[in-house]
């Protein structure tokens, strides 16, 4: 039987593992045994999921080792590896053997960038230049794929002329989300409710990645609306206290309006999103809500304001805005408030077609069937993985050699 090995170093329940476990099903519906390798548990609750989804997990002790993954060449038939970082990608990649294909996965939008925590800029431009070789290279052949132009962009920024192939060559495949049957009561209800203007957004409390959570509350506390905006924040994480100390600050009228809840079960959230006129967010919960044909507004993340350009039914192809992007998320708001229930309801079916048709796990699964063919065996090698293995490996013992 072929097998799928998704390798992930570090499990918790966010957007990676979640889209592991999608695509695993459909992929085992069609004939393929799917394996997550992985090193230490951040959140248990992913293995009980990956459980029922009959996703086999491997612990592997010495990550970065190269022949901890040698076991790979003992497979009779062809391997096919998915990784989800440049890391993970030359380590993979350098298992050489004539029956496994490896790729690189980008699905964040700054992935493929490498080399912001070098303090030389010889050593930063060294690693800039050896990277974009990788990432060209690798890109011509299919064996990095990105999820959206934001990450395509983002990486031409970081590395500009070092880049070396034209951005249409470069192959993106958008993050898959489970399909789900729509019930057009629910979606009349919001429409007849929108000017009680509910707000979900659900979000690992991970800053300043996710810091719009708090630039979101400052907004339904200030802005000239706020008398219409009630806000649900689902979220866990590092942050989490800091975000319950910043509602606890608001005035009362303005504290009772802001609900928090903590790590909530996936499946739990139907709930949540019955009663949600708006969502605002980024990543695969972004899908998740326009699919059930509420009204979704992605932001830009790294950043402790609320920032956007259009809503998801006006420009489908990302899930996360770019960092020069006009921030119209008053506009948006203001537009929603003084939408007709029809008005509603159509923007919100266009919304949930355009992402049954960009995401559907189905066909995001031919696509990377697509790619898996397309790619070479690892038997053909690269002088820019075998550096880019070889320089970390040096910045390694310089790290023990120092500390």
């Amino acid at each position: 039987m072929k097998t799928i090995w998704f390798t992930k170093k570090d499990l918790l329940v966010g957007g990676t593992e979640l889209l592991i476990e999608r695509v695993s099903k459909v992929f085992q519906n069609r004939g393929f045994s799917t394996v997550i390798l992985y090193s230490s548990i951040i959140v248990e609750d992913i293995f009980q999921r990956y459980k029922k989804a009959n996703v086999i997990c491997k612990k592997i002790d010495k990550w970065d080792k190269i022949s901890s993954f040698h076991f790979l060449l003992d497979q009779q038939e062809e391997q096919y590896v998915v990784t989800f970082s440049i890391e993970d990608f030359c380590t993979l990649y350098s298992v050489q053997g004539n029956q496994i294909k490896t790729i690189l996965y980008s699905v964040y939008y700054n992935q493929l960038l490498v080399g912001g925590n070098t303090n030389s800029k010889i050593g930063l431009k060294l690693v800039k230049k050896l990277t974009s070789k990788l990432l060209s290279e690798m890109m011509h052949t299919t064996n990095i794929i990105c999820m959206d132009n934001h990450t395509i962009n983002n990486t031409y920024a970081y590395y500009g002329d070092d880049l070396n192939i034209d951005r249409k060559e470069i192959r993106i495949v958008r993050i898959p989300v489970d399909i789900v049957p729509l019930d057009l009561e629910v979606v009349y209800r919001r429409a007849s409710r929108k000017n009680k203007c509910n707000i979900l957004t659900i979000s690992r409390a991970d800053f300043p990645w996710k810091g719009y959570i708090l630039g979101l509350i400052d907004y339904v506390a200030n802005s000239d609306f706020s008398q219409n905006l009630y806000l649900h924040v689902v979220t866990y994480g590092d942050a989490e206290k800091q975000i319950i100390n910043k509602i606890n600050k608001l005035p009362i009228p303005i504290k009772n309006k802001i609900t928090i809840q903590s790590k909530t079960d996936y499946n739990e959230l139907e709930k949540l999103y019955y009663n949600t006129v708006l969502y605002v967010g980024q990543g695969t919960t972004v899908l998740d809500a326009a699919q059930r044909g509420i009204l979704t507004i992605p932001v830009i993340p790294d950043t402790y304001e609320v920032i956007s350009d259009a809503y998801v039914h006006d420009d489908s192809t990302r899930v996360t805005v770019q960092d020069d992007a006009q921030n119209n998320f008053n506009k948006l708001i203001k537009e929603l408030l003084e939408m007709t229930s029809d008005e509603y309801i159509e923007k919100a079916l266009i919304g949930r077609e355009q992402i049954i048709k960009n995401y559907g796990t189905d066909s995001i699964c031919n696509e990377l069937c697509e790619v898996l063919d397309l790619v070479p065996f690892n038997s053909r090698r690269s002088l820019y993985v075998f550096l880019f293995v070889f320089m970390k490996k040096i910045k390694s013992i310089l790290n023990k050699v120092i500390h």
